[in-house]
């Protein structure tokens, strides 16, 4: 027996095809926007380092938050000073004279060249999304290894 041979009426056809259409729409629109939005947590991280290490750049940056790292480097690559917390890693220096940003482990960080030949990169915890949209720190990693994964080194101070 076909689906629709339970129906008597073309009304009744007409009316189940078309719920059955709308259901469908609805659940592959929720499909595809999920998917289009999947990143987008780590994308709005990835602007607020970018934009403080520009306002590190142009001087600007007056305070520097508590979770948050600041590298200056010199021309070749070297380090010239480190501001806030001390993260256990550096990103390698960038080799051309664009800003760059990603996210390692559990720390994001961009880095933006200056006037002078040199960069300065800005670096921050990176936050885990939860089931339900809470936001909450990713530290069981960290945890397991000993807090040496990628959780600041020392305390701010």
């Amino acid at each position: 027996m076909r689906p629709l041979e339970r129906f008597r009426s073309i009304r009744a056809k007409l009316g189940s095809v078309i719920v059955l259409a709308v259901a469908l729409t609805l659940l592959v629109s929720y499909l595809v926007i999920g998917f289009a939005l999947r990143n987008s947590p780590r994308d709005s991280e990835a602007i607020d380092a970018l934009a403080l290490a520009r306002q590190a750049a142009v001087g600007q940056l007056t305070n520097i938050p508590g979770d948050t790292e600041i590298v200056w480097r010199n021309a070749d690559g070297s380090v010239s000073s480190i501001e806030g917390h001390q993260f256990t890693f550096l990103p390698d220096p960038p080799t051309d004279r664009v800003p760059r940003w990603s996210v390692i482990g559990n720390v994001t960080w961009a880095t933006v060249p200056l006037e002078d030949g040199g960069y300065v990169t800005a670096m921050q915890p990176a936050f885990r999304r939860g089931s339900l949209g809470g936001s909450r720190r990713h530290s069981a990693s960290c945890k397991a290894s000993g807090g040496s994964s990628c959780w600041p080194a020392s305390s701010p101070g």
